[in-house]
């Protein structure tokens, strides 16, 4: 059973750096200094949710030297070791994580949140309505290469529709049971969505005191993405389907999401 958390009343609003080019800030500018020596941010990088870009703006803001890149953890995959021994690897990652974050003042990827309990630092994440971002998944990995994940090679195999696709239970559920399973989504200072994303994105610098510069890098982006999702949704059965397949994850994004 899940259930769903109030949204943190901490949510920072700030004005949007965006410019009329779209995905372009300008500049990476410290916009205050830090007394401490730790973390500044926990991101937690929701595949096909501008996480490639907000990457590469905190790469830009902080070098790459002072982010790590947490990306082990493969939770849609089955047969990982997250999802075969969990607590057993939390345990593990939690002997190891001093050692990792040592010098680091980010941490960006896709984890388990539970992995960053006891850090003090921002903790931020980016969600995107969730039939657009299936819609985007399912043509990203149809053109991804294989790389020894299960769920992936079956996928490349099968090679299922959309609506198939959308009943695996960990596309299905893929926020609330597989991204953050066991998360309680309280502990987030901002839960950004991809539809406001210059608004996500200042919300963000005003938490880590620097400005970002994001750039779009998308494997499955502009003209090319916006006409596969107008043929996949152009059909009325399949628009309805989706929907109601994704209609806990719909929620959970109508709960969670700000902004």
């Amino acid at each position: 059973m899940y259930t769903f958390a109030k949204k943190d009343p901490r949510q920072r609003r700030g004005r949007s750096g965006w410019n009329s080019r779209g995905w372009i800030l300008t500049g990476v500018y410290r916009l205050a200094t830090r007394c401490d020596d730790g973390m500044d941010l926990i991101s937690v990088h929701v595949p096909r949710c501008a996480g490639t870009a907000l990457r590469g703006a905190l790469v830009r803001a902080y070098r790459e030297d002072r982010v790590y890149f947490d990306y082990g953890d493969r939770l849609l995959d089955p047969t990982s070791r997250i999802n075969v021994d969990r607590e057993g690897y939390l345990r593990q990652c939690a002997a190891a994580r001093d050692s990792a974050l040592r010098g680091k003042r980010v941490a960006h990827g896709h984890f388990c949140m539970r992995k960053y309990d006891g850090i003090s630092a921002a903790r931020v994440t980016i969600l995107r309505d969730p039939v657009d971002r299936l819609i985007s998944h399912y043509f990203f990995w149809k053109h991804y290469p294989r790389h020894g994940h299960h769920l992936h090679d079956r996928f490349l195999e099968e090679e299922p529709t959309i609506i198939e696709f959308a009943r695996m239970p960990g596309l299905r559920y893929f926020y609330a049971q597989v991204i953050f399973r066991d998360v309680d989504m309280r502990m987030f200072d901002l839960i950004g969505r991809m539809e406001a994303l210059g608004k996500s994105i200042a919300s963000v610098e005003k938490l880590i005191g620097r400005r970002l510069r994001m750039e779009r890098k998308n494997g499955c982006c502009g003209c090319e993405y916006e006409r596969r999702r107008e043929e996949t949704l152009g059909t009325a059965h399949v628009a309805a389907e989706l929907r109601d397949l994704l209609k806990d994850d719909i929620a959970f994004y109508d709960r969670h999401a700000s902004g």
